[in-house]
């Protein structure tokens, strides 16, 4: 099971580094891991796979951008 805490929800939701950018907030998702993920698997995933989707690897949260829809992201 993966838990955060209700300060840890509030951090994540402050930190997402999407909102900066202007972004639909509707269209904005976190991923949340048990544990941080190794540096070399982080390495390997490729940003540019599934344009125009995006996602960025923050300790123990992915945060993503899926502009054209959840279901429709690859």
């Amino acid at each position: 099971m993966v838990t955060r805490t209700a300060d840890e929800f509030r951090q994540v939701a402050r930190d997402n580094p999407f909102l900066r950018s202007g972004v639909d907030p509707k269209t904005l998702h976190v991923m949340f891991l048990m544990e941080l993920p190794a540096d070399d698997g982080v390495a390997d995933l490729d940003s540019a796979r599934s344009t125009p989707d995006a996602f960025l690897v923050r300790g123990r949260e992915i945060y993503l951008h899926c502009p054209c829809g959840m279901a429709r992201t690859r």
